[in-house]
């Protein structure tokens, strides 16, 4: 699959202005289209100009709002000299409209703050970021911790249906700028990681997600592509000092380097298949057993002790809970009495979504027998117990946050505390019930969005609720300690600019043959758009309105935060 593929703004427009689509849903195409950018190079500038003319001379599709912006950019186009002005003409005369319909535009226009919505409507644009107005101190040492499949079940998102014990987390968040609405590129290990560290996007990458044999494209994007997170700070003269699950294991051979290490993995209790062989593993750490997440933490701890504070470091702590399997201390359980343990109602039937959309939430799993096949959430309920599962992963969380406030604490003890920035970041949500599903890798917010914090002395404690791509998480840690990010990384430093636009999450089905779209404007996150893309000779390469894309959801995150009704069935 290759970059070029994707083009939500031109799937966008399509839609908006399809005679066969309702009315409803063209106006929710032309919604998101307006006020998002999207592309991720720039385009022609006449393709920009036909765009504004396009949406001045539809304004009930677009609304009055950027009909009235598309207005006032054109005015200033004909004001102009060469290129500008004469596609500005010839927009006027394509769309069928003259000046007299501009200049109606102009008095509306000035209602608009910023940077124009059409403009962003054509191309990615960067703003300065509103974050931080004064600029960041560039810190000496960075503390970044990676926690392995922990959604927004933590205090301080909000998410978890009952109780949840994460004082240490919702402690850190108190200090930091939390970023409410980061959503990760793939929401699944490999290239979830292969995304934050690399500072690429899925395309770039080529791994789109678990079942395809992702090995060989993992390990041959990062042995063409040395300049990751860990490599360029290597180069930039700090000491490397980490444990646990940073990049993923899959990298194998071409696993960095670094200059002291704890390997650890994943603590089994009967192996992944797990108790009820239905591959959840969970179940009680033994009393004196030790258990690797705090082993790392122990690790980490003594590091801590000998790094020389004339010397910059760069400390990663790769947590594995609360990945499977869930195994933890008693004391950790007895935090969520079985009872207590509040379960998601299951409200999403996929009665409105196609094949395609269906195998994502994990349809047709087939554990044994080829024949014999059903959801991940029918097999949990035929012979597991949804309770127990969720009780064993919030004690994995409260077991993690325990971890995580002894390694904030031991910084905090230590003379080069107030020079170290703390990131802390997970590679992909999880599903307990919600949208019919167990398990990750669905392109809806349970999946996608994840916890993404930085404490720094230069930025105020504070929320942020933009939606922001995991795509510009390497830059911006480096950004933190002043190290320029090499050019193929292709996001940017969240602390001076913002990309506003569409952000794109993407995973690859289980046939190999499908790749499936999100998307979510910056500047409206009402709608998230998800397009369900075939090649060229696939079966159902012509069963949509847009060649190549049989199936499209849309779902209303305002008024369905769930995203459990897909308003183009």
């Amino acid at each position: 699959m290759v970059a070029e593929r994707w083009d939500p703004q031109r799937w966008l427009s399509t839609i908006a202005f399809d005679p066969g689509s309702t009315a409803d849903v063209r106006a929710m195409a032309a919604a998101s289209l307006t006020n998002s950018a999207g592309r991720t190079r720039p385009s022609p500038i006449s393709t920009r100009t036909d765009l504004l003319g396009e949406v001045l001379a539809n304004r009930r599709v677009f609304g009055a709002v950027a009909a009235a912006a598309a207005g006032g950019e054109l005015w200033r186009r004909l004001a102009a000299d060469g290129p500008e002005r004469e596609d500005a003409e010839r927009a006027l005369r394509v769309a069928g409209i003259n000046r007299r319909s501009v200049l109606r535009g102009i008095a509306g226009a000035a209602m608009i703050t910023g940077t124009s919505s059409l403009l962003a409507a054509c191309d990615m644009v960067l703003v300065p970021s509103p974050i931080v107005t004064n600029g960041v101190t560039p810190s000496t040492n960075l503390l970044q911790i990676v926690i392995d499949d922990l959604n927004d079940y933590v205090g301080f998102l909000g998410g978890c249906p009952g109780a949840i014990h994460t004082p240490n987390l919702d402690a850190l968040a108190a200090q930091s700028l939390s970023f409410e609405q980061f959503h990760i590129s793939v929401p699944i290990c490999a290239p979830s990681r292969a995304t934050l560290m690399w500072g690429v996007d899925a395309p770039t990458h080529g791994v789109y997600g678990l079942f395809e044999n992702i090995n060989p494209i993992y390990n041959a994007y990062a042995a063409s592509n040395p300049d990751h997170l860990l490599k360029v700070l290597g180069s930039n003269g700090f000491r490397q000092v980490g444990g646990g699950k940073i990049f993923h294991d899959r990298l194998g051979m071409y696993l960095p380097k670094w200059d002291a290490y704890f390997k650890n993995k994943h603590v089994a209790n009967v192996g992944p298949i797990g108790p009820d062989s239905i591959w959840f593993d969970y179940g009680t750490l033994p009393s004196g057993a030790a258990h690797p997440d705090n082993q790392l933490t122990d690790f980490l701890l003594g590091e801590m002790q000998t790094i020389a504070s004339s010397r910059p470091f760069h400390m990663a702590a790769g947590y594995r809970l609360p990945h499977l399997g869930w195994i933890v201390p008693q004391e950790y359980l007895d935090l969520y009495p079985l009872e207590e343990v509040v379960v998601e109602e299951v409200v999403d039937d996929w009665d409105d979504i196609g094949p395609i959309g269906r195998d994502l939430l994990g349809d047709n799993i087939a554990l044994y027998d080829p024949a014999v096949t059903h959801s991940w959430l029918e097999w949990v309920e035929l012979y597991g117990n949804r309770q127990v599962y969720l009780q064993h992963y919030l004690a994995s969380i409260s077991y993690v946050d325990y971890q995580v406030g002894r390694l904030l604490d031991g910084l905090a003890s230590q003379p080069y505390a107030d020079e170290t920035a703390v990131t802390l970041v997970s590679d992909n949500g999880y599903h307990h019930g919600e949208n019919a599903m167990m398990r990750k890798g669905a392109l809806r917010d349970q999946s996608t969005r994840v916890p993404f914090l930085i404490r720094h002395p230069d930025i105020p404690p504070q929320t942020f609720t933009t939606p922001v791509s995991s795509l510009n998480y390497a830059p911006t840690l480096l950004g933190l300690l002043g190290v320029d990010a090499p050019s193929q990384m292709e996001g940017v430093d969240l602390l001076e600019q913002l990309p506003t636009g569409f952000i794109s999450s993407y995973f690859g089905g289980r046939d190999g043959l499908s790749i499936s779209q999100s998307i979510i404007s910056t500047d409206n996150p009402r709608y998230r758009w998800v397009f369900h893309t075939v090649e060229h000779g696939h079966p159902r390469y012509n069963d949509g309105a847009i060649p190549g894309i049989p199936e499209i959801e849309v779902y209303d995150r305002l008024n369905d935060p769930g995203e459990t009704i897909n308003l183009v069935a």
